[in-house]
C-alpha cells in the first residue's frame, strides 16, 4: 500500500511579518525546521524596518524617473546629465543610445538601493553593513565592468587587435592560481630591495603603545639605540620610504620602533604616564 504524504497544513502569511525576529520565531515553529535547528547556536537577528512614508516617497520618485527615462529610451535621446560618472565619461557613452541608455539605467538603480540602503532604520553597526554591501553590489553590477557592455573596452580591443582580451584573461588565470584578486604587479616588488622584510619583536607595551626592537643585521651594533617614533597619525607609512627603509634594514645601530595605538575616546582621556614608561624604556639599552 503507498504511503500517503503528511499534509503540510496551512501556509502562512509572509506579507503580515513585520520584523525578521517574528519571521525567525514563525520559521522555528514550522513542522520539521525546528526540530532541525535545534543544537545550533542563537544568533541575534538584528530589527531592520523602513519608515513607510519614506519607503513611500522613494518608490513613488523611483517610478517617476523610471518611466522618464523609458520616455527619453524611446525618443533615442538619453539626457546626459543623467549619466554623469566618471566610469561612463567616455562619449560611446554618451552619443550611442543603446549604451546610454545601459548606464542610465544602471545609475538610476544603484541610487535608488543605496537610498534604500539609507533609510534602513536599524543599529549602527547593521546600517553601516548594509550600506556597505549595497555599495559593492552595485559598484560590481557596473556595465563598466563587462565587456559586452563597455565600449572603451571593445575599442580596446579592436586596436589593440586582442591584445587587451589576452592580457586580461592571463591577469585572471594568475589571480586564479594565487587565489587572491591582485590590485598591483607584484612582480615589481622585491624584498631587499624595495621590501624591507627585518625580524622584530615587541619589547615594551603598555595600553597607549608598543616598542618595536628590530633584530641587528651586522655583527656589532652600538650600544645606544636608535629610536625611531612615527608620527601617531600615520603610524608606519612614513617608514615607506626607501630610505627610512634602507636605514632600518642595514643600520649598525640597535633599531626601536614604536607604534601608537589609534586614538580613541577613552586612550584621549588617559594621562601621559604611559608615554612616559615607553619614553625610559626606548632610552635604555638594556631593555629586553
Amino acid at each position: 500500500m503507498p504511503h500517503a504524504f503528511p499534509s503540510l497544513g496551512a501556509m502562512p502569511d509572509f506579507s503580515k511579518m513585520n520584523s525578521m525576529a517574528e519571521f525567525a520565531m514563525l520559521a522555528s515553529s514550522m513542522l520539521g525546521f525546528g526540530a532541525a535547528m535545534q543544537g545550533l547556536p542563537t544568533l541575534p537577528i538584528p530589527t531592520i524596518a523602513i519608515p513607510l512614508e519614506r519607503l513611500q516617497k522613494l518608490q513613488s520618485d523611483y517610478s517617476r524617473d523610471a518611466a522618464e527615462l523609458l520616455k527619453q529610451a524611446s525618443a533615442q535621446h538619453i539626457d546626459p546629465a543623467s549619466i554623469k560618472d566618471r566610469r561612463f565619461s567616455d562619449t560611446t557613452w554618451q552619443t550611442t543610445s543603446a549604451y546610454a541608455f545601459t548606464a542610465a539605467w544602471y545609475l538610476l538603480n544603484a541610487r535608488y538601493l543605496q537610498e534604500l540602503a539609507d533609510a534602513v532604520q536599524s543599529d549602527p553597526k547593521t546600517r553601516e553593513r548594509i550600506r556597505f554591501t549595497v555599495q559593492q553590489w552595485a559598484a560590481a553590477a557596473a556595465p563598466s565592468n563587462y565587456l559586452v557592455l563597455n565600449p572603451d573596452a571593445q575599442k580596446m580591443l579592436i586596436e589593440s587587435k586582442g591584445e587587451s582580451l589576452r592580457q586580461g584573461m592571463m591577469n585572471l588565470l594568475a589571480d586564479m592560481q594565487r587565489g587572491k584578486i591582485s590590485q598591483s604587479d607584484e612582480s615589481r616588488f622585491v624584498v631587499g630591495k624595495n621590501i624591507a622584510s627585518t625580524e622584530g619583536s615587541v619589547v615594551y607595551e603598555n595600553d597607549l603603545v608598543q616598542l618595536i626592537q628590530y633584530t641587528q643585521r651586522t655583527l656589532k651594533v652600538y650600544a645606544r639605540p636608535l629610536l625611531i617614533v612615527p608620527s601617531c597619525i600615520n603610524k608606519f607609512y612614513i617608514l615607506y620610504r626607501l630610505k627610512v627603509r634602507l636605514c632600518v634594514t642595514r643600520s649598525r645601530k640597535g633599531i626601536r620602533c614604536s607604534s601608537c595605538r589609534g586614538a580613541t575616546r577613552i586612550s584621549r582621556s588617559r594621562t601621559s604616564r604611559g608615554t612616559i614608561t615607553c619614553s625610559r624604556a626606548c632610552s635604555n639599552p638594556s631593555t629586553s
